[in-house]
């Protein structure tokens, strides 16, 4: 069995993959050893990866090598794709880890993957070589970012609406945002398969399930696409 642990900007998602199924998951706060420890009791798990954007403590990687094959995602580690990104110590794993699960979903096929998560990132993969993409906040940082910045507006919550604008201050900011985001989504679509033709859209993260219903475009929703690219790097370098 695998161990996959991606620790993003906020929580960690830990899954244990039996194959290609997701025996277990779960989502923390925080990352300890007492709950690994419990998870190698509870489970025969062989092998672990990590993906981290926010670092890890020291203890954490010392208890993961003790007790299996343990690697610990970058950008060298032996991948099915080529990279064309010029900062490569930069780029978030992430973002490639999620290009992976799109490309292990369909190997043969040009796509692009939007995560919706603390940040909003379109990433591109054309004739079998990640290009590049784009970051912007995510939802919930635009309606912090507009309480924060401002004095008079409020802190608001997402809720699925259909209207195009609102007549007062709380849905003109939820309107504003929510819709913003679809029609960035809907834009940067339709540019890129001006550019590159036909493409398969992959859309994943915490917020995935709230735009899909939005967004006009055909698109494959899937909740751990992160989580599978990690499965899936592991296994190519068994």
């Amino acid at each position: 069995m695998n161990l996959i642990i991606d620790k993003g900007n906020t929580r960690s998602k830990i899954a244990v993959f039996k194959g290609e199924e997701i025996v277990f998951i779960h989502k923390t706060d925080v990352l300890s050893c007492s709950f690994l420890e419990r998870l190698f009791r509870q489970y025969p798990i062989h092998n672990a990866i990590l993906s981290t954007v926010s670092g890890i403590q020291e203890s954490v990687l010392n208890f993961l090598h003790s007790q299996c094959k343990f690697i610990n995602f970058s950008v060298e580690i032996p991948m099915p794709i080529k990279l064309s990104y010029a900062t490569l110590k930069t780029l978030g794993s992430d973002r490639i880890a999620a290009v992976l699960g799109a490309y292990f979903f369909k190997p043969q096929e040009n796509f692009i993957v939007i995560d919706c998560g603390t940040c909003i990132t379109y990433e591109v993969f054309i004739g079998g070589c990640y290009l590049g993409g784009c970051i912007l906040p995510g939802m919930d940082m635009r309606f912090r970012a507009l309480n924060s910045y401002t004095v008079g507006l409020p802190i608001v919550k997402p809720q699925a609406n259909d209207e195009l604008f609102g007549n007062d201050t709380i849905i003109s900011i939820r309107t504003g945002v929510q819709n913003g985001i679809v029609y960035e989504i809907e834009g940067f679509l339709s540019r890129i398969k001006d550019q590159y033709g036909d493409l398969d859209v992959f859309l994943t993260g915490g917020d995935a399930l709230f735009f899909e219903k939005c967004l006009k475009s055909r698109i494959f929703a899937v909740e751990n696409l992160t989580l599978i690219g990690l499965n899936g790097l592991i296994e190519y370098n068994a």
